[in-house]
C-alpha cells in the first residue's frame, strides 16, 4: 500500500493512473487553490483531506507519504504565456513542493512542468530549480517526455522530475518510447454526430488543408498550417481543439480520451471549466509508464 500526496492537484491524474495500474495505494491528501478542480477531485477519489491553499498550510501537519506528485504552475514558465518564471507568484509554488519534499521525506517524488521550463530564462530557471533538488536526499533524474510516444495520440512534450530517495539504492530509468497503436479515430465520439463549421478567422487556412482525418489546435493551426493524422495538437487549457472527422468541436469526453482518461470519469463541473482542466492535466498514459518503472 503506497501512500500518496499531491499538490496542484487538478484533475489528481496519479491516482487515476494508480487504479488503472491496480497498484494499492492510500491517497493522503490531494490540494489545489482552484474550487472547480477541488469540486472534480471529490467526484472521482476519496483522499483523507483536501486543501485549499498550499502556501497557507502547516507542511509539519501533513501525513507522511511514500509518494509525492505536483505539477506546479506551467503558465509562468510557457511560451504561450507571460514567461515571468519566479517573478510571477505562481512561480513560487515549486519552493513549497520542495518545502514539501524536505519535510515529509518520500520515498519517490514526481514534479511535471512545460518543456519550455528547460529554456526559461536562458536556462536559469532550470538551474535553480536543479540546484535546489540536487540538495536534497534524492537522486534526481529529468527528461521530455511525449504522449505521442507513449500510444495516447497527442503531442505534448513535458518535462518530468523524477526523485528517489537516496537510501533506496535504486536506479531509475524513464520508459523508453513505444510504437502509436491507438488511432485518433478511437478518440472520436460518434453518440455526438452535430456539426459546428472552423470560425471565420481561419477558414482560408482550413479550406486548403485535409481536415478530415485529424483533431487540431484552431488557435494553433494559425501558425502551423498544417494538421496531423497520426495524432492531435496538445490540448491546452484554452484549447479550440476541432474535430475534422466529424466537422465540430471536440466535446469533452474526446478530450479526456486524448489525455488517457476513460468515459467513466465523473464531470460534475461545465464544459468551460473540464476543458481547462483537462488541458492543463498531467497525461494518464505517461503517467501509467512511469509509476511502473518507479513503483514495480
Amino acid at each position: 500500500m503506497i501512500r500518496v500526496g499531491t499538490d496542484c492537484s487538478g484533475m489528481d491524474t496519479p491516482i487515476y493512473a494508480l487504479e488503472k495500474l491496480s497498484i494499492p495505494y492510500s491517497h493522503e491528501w490531494a490540494c489545489d487553490i482552484d474550487k472547480y478542480a477541488r469540486q472534480t477531485i471529490m467526484a472521482n477519489y476519496n483522499p483523507k483531506r483536501l486543501y485549499t491553499d498550499m502556501t497557507t498550510r502547516d507542511v509539519n501537519d501533513l501525513p507522511d507519504i511514500d509518494l509525492y506528485v505536483a505539477g506546479f504552475p506551467c503558465q509562468t514558465f510557457s511560451s504561450a504565456g507571460q514567461q515571468k518564471g519566479f517573478n510571477d507568484e505562481r512561480g513560487q509554488i515549486f519552493f513549497y513542493c520542495l518545502d514539501v519534499i524536505n519535510h515529509k521525506n518520500p520515498k519517490y517524488f514526481i514534479l511535471e512542468n512545460v518543456k519550455g521550463l528547460y529554456h526559461h530564462d536562458n536556462g536559469n530557471t532550470f538551474k535553480v530549480i536543479m540546484n535546489e533538488l540536487n540538495k536534497t536526499n534524492y537522486n534526481i533524474y529529468h527528461q521530455i517526455l511525449n504522449a505521442k510516444h507513449y500510444d495516447c495520440p497527442q503531442s505534448r512534450p513535458r518535462i518530468y522530475i523524477i526523485g528517489v530517495r537516496k537510501d533506496l539504492n535504486k536506479h531509475f530509468e524513464f520508459p523508453k518510447a513505444i510504437p502509436l497503436q491507438k488511432s485518433l479515430k478511437d478518440i472520436i465520439d460518434y453518440t455526438d454526430m452535430t456539426r459546428h463549421p472552423c470560425m471565420p478567422s481561419v477558414r482560408h487556412i482550413t479550406d486548403q488543408l485535409d481536415i478530415s482525418k485529424s483533431f487540431f489546435d484552431l488557435g494553433f493551426i494559425e501558425y502551423n498550417k498544417r494538421v496531423n493524422t497520426e495524432y492531435a495538437d496538445c490540448v491546452v487549457a484554452k484549447n479550440q481543439m476541432y474535430n475534422g472527422f466529424i466537422g465540430r468541436y471536440a466535446n469533452t469526453l474526446e478530450l479526456l480520451r486524448l489525455q488517457g482518461f476513460d468515459g467513466d470519469f465523473n464531470v460534475v463541473v461545465s464544459k468551460t471549466q473540464i476543458k481547462r482542466q483537462i488541458g492543463n492535466a498531467m497525461n494518464v498514459n505517461v503517467l501509467m509508464h512511469i509509476l511502473e518503472r518507479l513503483l514495480k
